[in-house]
């Protein structure tokens, strides 16, 4: 009776565990993204890009609009298409239904992640993982906003948890790699993730005996010819894009990338796992070197992703913020192995005295803990008047405090009470609970609605207007109008008023095509427009222009 009743209570706080990874997404669903993560104006216009294919599906029947030359993502990413456009037909066009896809996904991820770490470690690394994955403020404001990273990830732990199925059913594995070409399919930054899952490939044949008949033959060769006709091109020419992104690819350049990634305010953000993820090479070297236990397979798929993250960022520099956020699971995840499984480390032996490689590499760590506290300490103090700007600055040195002290057990192998472990696991649980809620509650507590107030003000023009411009796709998504995205190379020709009969122009400070301004100023359109208002989404200044037809339309046959 005791051990059900302790069953019940199990899966009755799991639920509510998993309840509130929900509601911590749901809340404030139209509200603004926080400005203390918005670096770049990504957050802010491309949720209208990467449902602009979704939302012309719904309102006008057609991904690509009479005259228009940006499709939108249909091509590149057709499953989060078809993602967004049902959640468009169920609930209705708007930010909190396209906002509502990357929820639904990214808690499914969650559950996927958890049953996936369950079946290989158990129900405390787990639980966790989840924990640290589920309740991170990085993770879930990204995972509001309608783009495709958070889809993505979900298809990932999909394709993973259906490999770890294959190893008692073989058809599993073909289910693997239909998620996988899915997440694919849904962000071409699953790329990055090719060799990972060629060591799930590797690791699945090794272990099956195949046998091959004609009918299996035939399949595996109609698979392979599928693959090397739609996906290898498709991987060649996005890998290519991946190196020039940010010129010719060098050994300096790549030095410079790494460097970049590395002081990114990203792992300020994310300061408790990404301190315990330094730890973690500790306890992988103690594995290996010290009593010679075997690494997990799930461990080792998700160092090849940490790896293949890292060598994917020095080979080509992403500028989003948000990219950043695919180590958080890999992250969360070696975090986890740290605090759940300290009391399994024979902490009564000194193990320093085992192997000299153990030695050195327990220096090489307490001395970067080291100098993690003695930099942090130098910009609480320059900052000392300001302390306030300096929240996440006395948090580290608390985080570093605790992960010496963490190290230090591993390490100097003393007789630590078991309740000493626990205090450890509790502190930094505590902190990672203070380092997230913080800036979620700062957010939640006075949220603001800019963006959506602004589309929906747009929804009072005519219904036959047609907005134009960098900003159209992201403030009309509240409107049921018309709108042409000014991006890039496309749609920018002199002719593009009259081909796509604009009536309104959008203009702001970070339109990434830079051309709605030279319509503005090219003098033959310049007479054609007129401001009608001025949004504030932000701290972002956006011009609403008002567009002469028949100027522009005289223009042309004069």
């Amino acid at each position: 009776m005791y051990k059900k009743n302790n069953l019940v209570s199990s899966n009755l706080i799991l639920i509510l565990l998993f309840l509130a990874f929900l509601l911590v997404r749901l809340l404030n669903l139209q509200a603004d993204f926080p400005k203390s993560l918005n670096f770049y104006p990504d957050e802010l216009t491309d949720e209208g890009y990467k449902t602009y294919s979704a939302r012309n599906m719904a309102l006008f029947k057609s991904s690509a609009l009479e005259g228009d030359q940006y499709i939108g993502w249909i091509r590149n990413s057709p499953v989060s298409q078809y993602i967004f456009l049902l959640f468009f037909n169920i609930f209705g066009i708007g930010y909190a239904q396209a906002r509502l896809a990357g929820i639904v996904f990214s808690f499914l991820g969650l559950i996927f992640y958890y049953l996936l770490i369950k079946n290989a470690f158990g129900k405390k690394t787990a639980l966790l993982s989840a924990f640290f994955l589920g309740f991170s403020y990085v993770y879930i404001m990204y995972n509001r906003l309608a783009l495709l990273e958070s889809i993505m990830i979900f298809f990932l732990m999909l394709s993973l948890y259906f490999w770890q199925k294959s190893f008692k059913n073989r058809f599993y594995f073909s289910l693997s790699m239909l998620s996988f070409v899915l997440a694919y399919y849904t962000k071409a930054l699953a790329l990055f993730f090719i060799p990972v899952f060629l060591i799930m490939a590797y690791m699945s044949f090794k272990e099956i005996e195949l046998k091959l008949t004609s009918l299996k033959i035939i399949l595996i060769g109609l698979a392979s010819l599928a693959v090397i006709v739609f996906v290898v091109p498709k991987i060649v020419s996005t890998a290519l894009s991946l190196i020039d992104f940010r010129g010719t690819l060098s050994f300096p350049q790549m030095l410079v990338n790494l460097r970049r990634l590395l002081h990114n305010s990203f792992f300020k953000q994310t300061l408790v796992i990404s301190l315990l993820s330094l730890v973690y090479p500790l306890v992988l070297f103690y594995n290996i070197f010290e009593i010679r236990k075997k690494v997990n397979n799930l461990e080792v798929l998700f160092l090849a992703w940490l790896v293949s993250l890292i060598a994917a960022f020095g080979i080509s520099w992403y500028d989003p913020h948000r990219y950043l956020i695919l180590f958080i699971p890999c992250m969360s995840f070696l975090g986890a192995i740290v605090l759940a499984n300290l009391h399994d480390y024979p902490i009564r032996k000194k193990i320093m005295a085992k192997s000299l490689f153990m030695k050195i590499s327990v220096f090489l760590w307490l001395n970067s803990v080291f100098i993690i506290f003695l930099v942090n300490v130098y910009v609480v103090l320059r900052d000392y008047i300001h302390l306030t700007k300096s929240y996440y600055m006395v948090v580290s040195i608390l985080a570093s405090l605790l992960l010496s002290y963490l190290i230090i057990i591993l390490a100097r192998g003393r007789k630590f009470n078991t309740k000493y472990l626990r205090r450890s696991v509790v502190l930094i649980s505590l902190l990672f609970i203070v380092t997230n809620l913080y800036p979620y509650m700062s957010w939640i507590l006075s949220p603001q609605y800019t963006l959506i107030d602004a589309s929906r003000e747009l929804s009072l023009l005519p219904k036959d207007s047609v907005v134009f411009g960098g900003w159209a796709p992201a403030l009309c998504l509240e409107t049921e109008l018309k709108c042409f995205n000014s991006g890039g190379t496309k749609n920018v020709d002199e002719d593009a008023f009259r081909r796509l009969d604009v009536s309104h122009l959008l203009i702001g400070p970070y339109d990434f095509d830079e051309h709605g301004a030279e319509f503005m100023n090219n003098p033959n359109y310049n007479r054609s427009i007129s401001l009608v208002k001025t949004f504030n989404v932000s701290d972002n200044n956006i011009d609403l222009y008002r567009v002469n037809r028949a100027v522009y339309h005289g223009l042309e046959n004069g």
